[in-house]
């Protein structure tokens, strides 16, 4: 997809100048995959120190795996925690002595590494590590019922927001109410894994909390879904009416846990919040898998089973705006970061060519990654994967601008997939997969070429400017519609003149130009 930057001149005898701008598409530079012979999937990318990256999931065990790599993607150190049950690492932060929070959820008991009880079903379980990995403290919360961990936030003096979804349940050392089938729940700790308060929030259907983003001031944003309906709410401590299925819903906290403001996205089918983002002008950016058409806040397309949907917000929740990318498959947005003037989406795709997606498909579902500029135009889409199942669940990008992006694969060496299979069963909870690592980067950047007129009685001529040893072709129209190729030109330090010619009578021209392979 060539992103296309137009601006237009009006000059003597009516013709017009337009620029375009191919953007370029990135490669695979390397890849890699991880694990063991049984079931291995991250569902955690951070960026460590000196371009080291650091992936935490669950292991052939299951049990905890923290896993460090260079920037190469050499693995560095591994670490695991578990206890005689399984455990699945869903949350990883690093923190400036080089320590580690380690969260997940666990349904074992005080055994292995775990010496919290477990209170029923799943728990929150969090580790807090030194910089080699080593046991410092570890805390368990919940209910007699499943309490899934699925975030974790950083707070300022040093502690942290663990944050999932509960369901109804008041005992354990849990203390705050339920509402109905599952309800957001956070948990606040301080530095040595102390409980400092907890909240729920929440109505009587479902309702699933999938990040909460830590704003200045110790106060939190709590990022998800839930199942509201038009003509108001389904009980609980929701405030705001729904707008169909489940919706993008959001609720302000501040840093002792209280409300400040909750406000949902969504249109009249099911919208599911996977992932958000904090914006660098104080807001957010939303992301998950959208089946609604244009109604209710959605403004965008609606072009298959699920969409990716992308919802831009100002600090205070007012939407500004937001795009749909898919085709006739299912599309989901697992996660979303700013990146320079604009974001990068990564989910998994069971999308052919189709809707706006023009990448291919290779199996079953690929990894698909859409860069998106800060007004929510699509620069470039690359898809990765094999005949098989992939799904991405982290994407980063390195100090040399490329990107890392991770996640689980049950494919072979094939479509663009080159790392053979590791594993040779099923594991406890899920069929086989391996952990996947891909770095894709970005050719040289080119400066988008410019075209300017110049009048040089009784004569007129096009100058072409662009990046040196760089290709562009000139195009010229009378319509927009249909382009015909005028002149290709490789550029040096200084303009090229592309046209010149003595205009006597009145007449209607476009030109564009655009960066060749």
């Amino acid at each position: 997809m060539s992103k296309i930057s137009i601006s237009i001149t009006a000059i003597a005898f009516r013709i017009f100048v337009l620029t375009a701008a191919a953007a370029n598409t990135p490669s695979i530079e390397w890849q890699r995959s991880y694990g063991g012979t049984n079931t291995d999937i991250i569902y955690a990318l951070e960026p460590g120190v000196q371009g080291e990256l650091v992936m935490a999931g669950v292991a052939t065990s299951p049990g905890y795996w923290l896993l460090r790599m260079d920037s190469a993607g050499n693995p560095l150190s591994e670490i695991r925690h578990h206890g005689d049950d399984a455990d699945v690492a869903t949350a990883c932060k690093i923190l400036p002595d080089g320590g580690f929070y380690l969260a997940g959820y666990s349904y074992s008991g005080a055994s292995g590494s775990k010496s919290s009880t477990n209170f029923g079903g799943a728990d929150y379980w969090v580790l807090r590590l030194d910089a080699s990995g080593n046991k410092i403290w570890d805390r368990s919360f919940g209910g007699q019922r499943d309490d899934f961990l699925t975030t974790l936030a950083l707070s300022e003096d040093g502690g942290c927001l663990l944050g999932g979804m509960s369901a109804w349940s008041t005992n354990g050392n849990k203390t705050s109410l339920d509402f109905g089938s599952e309800d957001y729940w956070v948990v606040r700790l301080g530095s040595d894994g102390s409980k400092l308060w907890e909240r729920s929030f929440g109505t009587t259907n479902s309702d699933t909390l999938q990040y909460v983003l830590p704003i200045g001031g110790n106060g939190y944003l709590l990022a998800g879904s839930s199942r509201g309906i038009p003509s108001g709410t389904t009980g609980g401590n929701r405030t705001n009416t729904g707008f169909g299925n489940f919706d993008y819903w959001l609720v302000r906290i501040d840093a002792a846990g209280n409300r400040l403001w909750e406000t949902a996205y969504g249109g009249s089918s099911s919208d599911v919040l996977l992932c958000a983002a904090p914006t660098s002008d104080g807001g957010f950016v939303l992301g998950g898998r959208s089946s609604s058409d244009s109604n209710g806040t959605k403004l965008s397309q609606h072009y298959g089973g699920g969409d990716y949907w992308v919802v831009r917000i100002d600090a205070n929740g007012q939407q500004v705006w937001d795009w749909a990318f898919g085709g006739t498959g299912q599309d989901d947005l697992q996660r979303i970061e700013a990146v320079g003037d604009g974001f990068i989406l990564a989910g998994r795709s069971t999308s052919p060519i189709s809707g706006n997606k023009e990448s291919p498909s290779f199996g079953s579902g690929d990894y698909w990654i859409v860069r998106i500029d800060g007004n929510g135009a699509k620069l470039w889409e690359l898809s990765l994967g094999g005949t098989d199942d992939d799904w991405p669940y982290g994407i980063r990008q390195t100090t040399d601008g490329g990107w890392v992006v991770g996640g689980s694969s049950r494919s072979g060496a094939n479509g663009n997939k080159t790392t053979p299979p590791l594993r040779s069963g099923g594991g406890l909870f899920f069929e086989r997969d391996d952990v996947w690592v891909v770095k894709i980067a970005l050719p040289g950047v080119s400066l988008p070429p410019s075209l300017r007129w110049e009048e040089v009685s009784p004569q007129h001529r096009l100058l072409l400017r662009g990046t040196s040893n760089f290709t562009y072709r000139t195009e010229v129209s009378r319509d927009f519609v249909s382009w015909t190729p005028f002149r290709t030109n490789q550029v040096g330090d200084s303009d090229v003149e592309v046209f010149r010619e003595q205009l006597n009578t009145p007449t209607n021209r476009f030109f564009r130009a655009r960066t060749l392979p």
